[in-house]
């Protein structure tokens, strides 16, 4: 039992990714965490799952189901399912919350999508598991009780890390290290299909080119970024030829039409809240430069290979960023709002202008 709880801050692998178990190690011992692992290992014994439980697929599986339903947030679900792409040969299919799941409909991998364990009647030589967390192993019993299956996460649970490069090694551990670690570091990066969508020659008919594309809103106010009205007056007025793109979701409504008010008279495109996530990352992919907060059409704009200027406040841009990633980050450690406007601007000139030289994270 104390060798699967240290699972909860250690990893299976070798590899070291970008982390915070370090900082992390004082809480492990919170009487609040503990009772979560013993909640979910006892949960674990009595569905009788340790039974069924591998460390390896083999070369022989060819039906999967992947079962990810603990992280909802479109950035995390994103990050987690980046390692599909190394299960080729494999029929693939997907459970995973209602609200994720028009993301991976006609996914380039995935072949069948649920929301419903009910709705499952397949039968598969494996099931992943996002982690052991107690709504996943009841889903996993629910679909199949006795069908094998390894686990991405596990046990771990609780300190910050690139879930995008620990999705690429742990599906490599997985695999019995088919691939080379410095291949998958300088190779790992998010997936997304677009072909759930319109195609771009459908969704440019309401962009005017050339443009940048500006993600307002977010759901975490230090992640929420409340001077964009000043930047965007300072590009425009240098780059007047240059439209500028507003997008995002409906809680950035009320600051895109603020914005579009006070700036009216520019070039302005204010579609927050007006296209789907797919249609918002093509249009975020396809622009000269992506300005945005850490969040899911940052993953997204990445996944699709834009170019980004992402604004980082608390976790770490090496948390969320691979070396593929076409991205330059500004940090505050309290909140993105304390950047000032003149940074981001002087930042964004570098990408635009001939002069600029655009660069990766490092």
């Amino acid at each position: 039992m104390i060798r699967r709880y240290q699972e909860t801050y250690t990893f299976k692998f070798d590899e070291e990714i970008p982390n915070l178990i370090t900082e992390y190690l004082p809480q492990i011992y919170q009487p609040k965490r503990v009772f979560k692992f013993f909640k979910r290992y006892f949960l674990f014994l009595y569905l009788r799952q340790n039974k069924y439980e591998l460390n390896s697929i083999s070369a022989e599986v060819k039906k999967v189901l992947w079962i990810n339903v603990s992280a909802t947030s479109l950035g995390d679900t994103i990050m987690d399912l980046s390692s599909r792409q190394m299960l080729t040969g494999i029929e693939l299919d997907l459970l995973t919350k209602g609200h994720n799941s028009e993301l991976y409909r006609h996914d380039d991998f995935f072949k069948s999508i649920f929301t419903d364990a009910k709705k499952i009647t397949k039968e598969y030589d494996l099931i992943i598991l996002d982690s052991y967390s107690s709504r996943t192993l009841r889903l996993k019993y629910q679909v199949s009780k006795t069908t094998r299956f390894v686990s991405m996460f596990g046990f771990f649970n609780g300190p910050e890390i690139n879930r995008t490069l620990f999705s690429f090694h742990k599906m490599n551990y997985l695999l019995n290290n088919k691939f080379d670690t410095s291949y998958i570091n300088s190779n790992a990066r998010p997936f997304i299909s677009t072909k759930a969508g319109p195609s771009w020659k459908e969704i440019k008919k309401d962009i005017a080119c050339p443009y940048i594309s500006i993600v307002i809103g977010g759901e975490w106010r230090y992640r929420t970024y409340g001077y964009w009205e000043e930047v965007i007056k300072k590009f425009s007025d240098t780059f007047p030829d240059i439209f500028i793109c507003l997008i995002g979701s409906n809680n950035g409504q009320k600051l895109s039409k603020q914005i579009t008010l006070n700036l009216k008279g520019r070039k302005i495109i204010n579609l927050v809240n007006k296209t789907s996530f797919i249609e918002a990352a093509m249009i975020a992919s396809k622009s000269k430069v992506l300005l945005c907060c850490d969040g899911g059409l940052m993953h997204a704009a990445n996944a699709l290979g834009g170019k980004s200027l992402v604004l980082f406040s608390r976790v770490l841009p090496e948390l969320r960023l691979t070396l593929s990633s076409n991205a330059i980050s500004i940090y505050d450690k309290e909140d993105v709002s304390n950047i000032k406007p003149e940074a981001i601007f002087s930042e964004l000139k570098e990408i635009i202008t001939p002069s600029g030289k655009y660069h990766q994270i490092e």
